[in-house]
């Protein structure tokens, strides 16, 4: 089932730009303070001559974001979550122009993604223009102004995805990064990652295709620059636990399980406040999830994929 989206605004690049976000740069350090590490102007408002939607959209670094939300709402900013990106404090504004707020942690890689792909626009004409017909093509396609029940984004902006992608391979990033599947894209990987893992468990069919839109259960992308690498599937429970039903990775990425593992633990203690993660491992897996700091369950629960392989039920507490 797909909702029809009224309008699109994109207009040509307005000079004014850099001026408003310097004048709301000066007020969100004002008001944060010693919080404000860094303030910076990105998205297409920030690459002169690219026709944009009229929305700035603003990265803050903040040691600890959480002490600055109730400041910014002072600012009239409306605090959303992280929406789609793990560890993101996202804000908006509804004044003229309309403000996106993007607030990381020092380090985030999403810091590095961002200005990395608004300096290569802005050294690179060719591809400016070349992102500016995407733009005015995909607003001519119906398919643009719809978006899917239970998904986050119009076509306009999935049809935006693989040129995102390309810039930001050109602009030489390269750091992992974990996303929630959001994008078409990103699902379609996902359920190929699921798809290898019941195989290999000899599942002909995915037993949990209703968990993609439930809201007990969490699904990522594991990305390393502007590629998926692999997988991972989360459930939440009301006693501040979780497991871990999936954790899938390409052949050649298997090194970097630990680095996703860790990430996803950081993610689940911050943003979540659990205290337990569990799951179930497959022998083969076990001195790998040991040296991670997991322990084995004396008695290991059934577990919800089945194999004739076995499970061994581990956890940690984070």
């Amino acid at each position: 089932m797909t909702v029809q989206i009224k309008q699109i605004e994109v207009m040509p690049y307005d000079p004014q730009w850099p001026e408003l976000f310097s004048k709301e740069a000066a007020l969100i350090k004002k008001k944060l303070g010693q919080h404000c590490l860094e303030v910076h102007h990105i998205g297409s408002t920030s690459v002169p001559g690219l026709a944009a939607k009229p929305i700035l959209d603003i990265i803050v670094v903040a040691q600890d974001p959480a002490r600055t939300i109730t400041l910014l709402e002072s600012l009239e900013y409306t605090y959303k979550g992280e929406y789609n990106i793990p560890f993101r404090f996202y804000f908006n504004k509804d004044s003229k122009p309309k403000i996106n707020l993007h607030m990381y942690k020092p380090g985030n890689p999403e810091i590095d993604l961002n200005l990395g792909f608004r300096d290569y626009l802005r050294t690179h004409l060719d591809a400016v223009v070349e992102y500016a017909q995407l733009k005015a093509g995909l607003l001519t396609q119906k398919s643009s102004f719809e978006i899917q029940k239970d998904r986050m984004f119009t076509g306009y902006s999935s049809g935006k995805d693989c040129f995102i992608r390309k810039i930001t391979s050109l602009a030489g990033f390269n750091k992992i990064r974990l996303m929630h599947c959001a994008h078409p894209h990103e699902w379609q990987q996902a359920k190929q990652f699921r798809k290898n893992y019941f195989a290999k468990k000899d599942i002909l069919f995915d037993p949990l295709t209703w968990t993609f839109n439930h809201p007990e259960h969490i699904h990522f992308c594991f990305y390393q620059g502007p590629n998926i690498i692999g997988y991972g599937h989360l459930q939440l429970f009301p006693e501040k636990t979780a497991v871990l039903h999936i954790m899938e990775f390409d052949i050649h990425c298997h090194n970097l399980r630990g680095q996703f593992l860790t990430t996803i633990e950081q993610w689940l203690k911050e943003q979540k406040e659990c205290t337990e993660l569990s799951l179930q491992a497959c022998p083969s897996e076990k001195l790998f999830y040991k040296k991670q700091g997991y322990e084995e369950l004396a008695a290991a629960e059934k577990s919800t994929c089945p194999s004739k392989h076995g499970s061994i039920g581990m956890h940690k507490f984070l």
